[in-house]
C-alpha cells in the first residue's frame, strides 16, 4: 500500500495464504496508510469522508471489518499505518468467524510507528474452516 492511501471496510478481511504472500503497508510522515470502516468519516479523498453517504447517522464501531490473518510462512510489514475498529466477524466458507485486527500465525510480520485504534478483541475464533 502507498503512503496515504485509504482503504475502508465492512464485514472484509485481508488474509496472507501460506507460502510466500506478502502484505506490506508502510506510509511516511504525514501520510500514513489507514485501514478503517466504511463508516469512519474521519478519512477519505476526493472532496467527501462520508462514504457510506449517510452524513453523520453512524461512525465507525468496533469490530465493523474482520483485520489482517497473516498465515504460515508469509511475511507482513506496518510502519506509519493505521488499523482502527477491525476485530469484527467476517465469512468465512459456510459461515461466519470472528478477528483481530492482526492475527500473526506462524508469519512474519513487522509493526512500528503505527496506531491501532478501536479495534473489538476478535473473540472466539472457533472452527475457521467452515
Amino acid at each position: 500500500m502507498l503512503p496515504g492511501v485509504v482503504v475502508k471496510l465492512n464485514e472484509a478481511r485481508f488474509e496472507a495464504q501460506r507460502g510466500s504472500s506478502n502484505l506490506i503497508a508502510e506510509g511516511l510522515p504525514g501520510y500514513a496508510v489507514v485501514f478503517t470502516s466504511l463508516a469512519d468519516d474521519r478519512y477519505g479523498v476526493g472532496g467527501t469522508m462520508d462514504t457510506n453517504a449517510n452524513g453523520a447517522a453512524t461512525t465507525g464501531a468496533k469490530g465493523d471489518w474482520g483485520g489482517f490473518m497473516f498465515n504460515a510462512t508469509t511475511r507482513g510489514s506496518f510502519d506509519r499505518a493505521l488499523v482502527a475498529y477491525g476485530g469484527g466477524q467476517t465469512p468465512i466458507e459456510g459461515s461466519y468467524a470472528d478477528f483481530n485486527a492482526i492475527e500473526i500465525h506462524q508469519a512474519t510480520v513487522r509493526v512500528a510507528n503505527s496506531t491501532l485504534e478501536n479495534n473489538a478483541d476478535g473473540g472466539p475464533s472457533g472452527n475457521r474452516n467452515g
